[in-house]
Formats: structure tokens, C-alpha cells, sequence
């Protein structure tokens, strides 16, 4: 009979819900647009640190190396449905317009490249899965229930888009509809809030299933590149002038 894993005190899972949000607040408010990258990254490699400090092991993290090609299996599955979700969103003409955020738009071939190769897969994905499905979720899984602890994750994914909303307002279509009313884009804050916990709580869902990290990266990967791409096509339909 396995022994049962420790359980991790709550001071734990206060301490790493604040490293996350002092993270959160200095990659959007602190540092500059250029450094968001490594601080994804510094943010997902110190909330690993500290989940190995206290006791979660690689397989509490779903980073167990034996379970990756039960991630990547899983990971390309559920890409599927997501990809042609993006691509139903494009075709409706209601919906298309908000793809066409004027930073997708405006980009140029190599900040295209830049994006859909690296900051998205890497910078964003990898760093995102590791810090919530990752370190976070492994925390609140030795504390939790498995459900509460993907509950919380998904949360936590939502709350961390607050600020990166705030700032986006001014570029995405969405701002033009909500306006200058401070209610109304109090209710697009929340609305992808909400919306992005669910993605959260939907890709913790996909780590438990596939007991792997790399299933969440896979999929959160191809949620935002196809989303991306999406923007551009959606541009060329609305004949918009895409970046050189």
C-alpha cells in the first residue's frame, strides 16, 4: 500500500498564490512590454523552485518525464475541437471582428514568426502551463481535493488576465464596442476573467487526464497561435490592411 503523499501546510498555498500575483503585477505594471517573456519564464521557474522547496514532486507538477508522451497524445487531441472552435469564431461574421486585434493586425512577417514560433509556444504556453497546471496546481492538489485544486487553478488563470486586459482594451475591437465607460469594461475585464478561468479549469482537467503538463501546453499553444492566425485572416475578410 503507497504511503500517502504529505499534506502541505495553507501557508504554502498562500505564499504561491502571492509569488504569482507580485509576478503578475510586475511583468504588466513594473517592467517593460519587452520583458514579458522572461518574466513568464522566471515566474514559472520560481514557483517551480518553491513547489520542490515545499515538498511537491515532479509527478505532483505533472512533470513526471515518463507520462510526456501521454501528454503530448492527449495534447494534440484536444487541439482538435479547439482549433476548429477559433475557426468557427473567424467564419461568423459577429465574432469576427474581435479577432482583429490592431497588434495582430499591424505586425510585420518576422513579428508574425516571432510570435506563432516562440513567444506564444514558449513565452506565454510553456511558461503559463508550468506556473498554474504546473507548480500551482501541484500545490493545491496536496492541500485540496483534486477538483477544488483545479478549481482554484482556474481561478487563479483568470485573475492573472486581469491586468493584461486592462491593457489590451485600447487595441482590441472590443474597446471601440464597450467605449469609455468605466462599467462597461469593468464587465469585459470580468467577462474574460471568467472566460479564461474556464479555459484554466478545462486545462487542468486535460493535465489530471493525461497526468502530464505537456497535454495543457500543447493545447494552450494552439488556442492562442490559431487564435492569432485568426486575426489575420479575419483582417484580410474585414479587408483590413495587414502589417508589412
Amino acid at each position: 500500500m503507497s504511503k500517502r503523499p504529505k499534506r502541505l501546510p495553507a501557508k504554502v498555498s498562500v505564499a504561491a498564490i502571492a509569488l504569482t500575483a507580485a509576478a503578475n503585477i510586475a511583468a504588466n505594471r513594473l517592467l517593460p512590454p519587452g520583458a514579458a517573456i522572461p518574466a513568464n519564464l522566471g515566474a514559472a521557474g520560481l514557483l517551480t523552485w518553491f513547489a520542490r522547496r515545499e515538498g511537491a514532486t515532479w509527478s505532483d507538477m505533472g512533470m513526471e518525464p515518463s507520462k510526456l508522451p501521454s501528454g503530448i497524445k492527449w495534447g494534440l487531441k484536444a487541439s482538435v475541437p479547439i482549433v476548429a472552435v477559433v475557426a468557427v469564431g473567424v467564419a461568423i461574421p459577429a465574432t469576427r471582428q474581435f479577432f482583429a486585434d490592431e497588434q495582430i493586425v499591424g505586425a510585420s512577417t518576422g513579428d508574425v514568426l516571432f510570435e506563432v514560433l516562440f513567444k506564444i509556444p514558449i513565452g506565454t504556453a510553456l511558461a503559463e502551463e508550468i506556473l498554474f497546471r504546473g507548480a500551482l496546481l501541484g500545490i493545491f492538489e496536496r492541500r485540496r481535493s483534486r477538483r477544488v485544486a483545479d478549481a482554484l487553478s482556474g481561478l487563479m488563470y483568470g485573475l492573472w488576465h486581469v491586468l493584461p486586459t486592462i491593457n489590451q482594451l485600447d487595441t482590441n475591437p472590443a474597446g471601440n464596442v464597450v467605449g469609455s465607460s468605466t462599467l462597461a469594461k469593468t464587465g469585459v475585464v470580468g467577462g474574460i476573467v471568467l472566460l479564461t478561468a474556464a479555459a484554466g479549469y478545462g486545462f487542468a482537467l486535460l493535465r489530471d487526464k493525461s497526468e502530464s503538463v505537456a497535454a495543457p501546453v500543447i493545447a494552450h499553444t494552439a488556442l492562442n497561435v490559431s487564435a492569432y492566425l485568426g486575426g489575420r485572416v479575419a483582417a484580410g475578410v474585414l479587408g483590413i490592411s495587414l502589417g508589412p
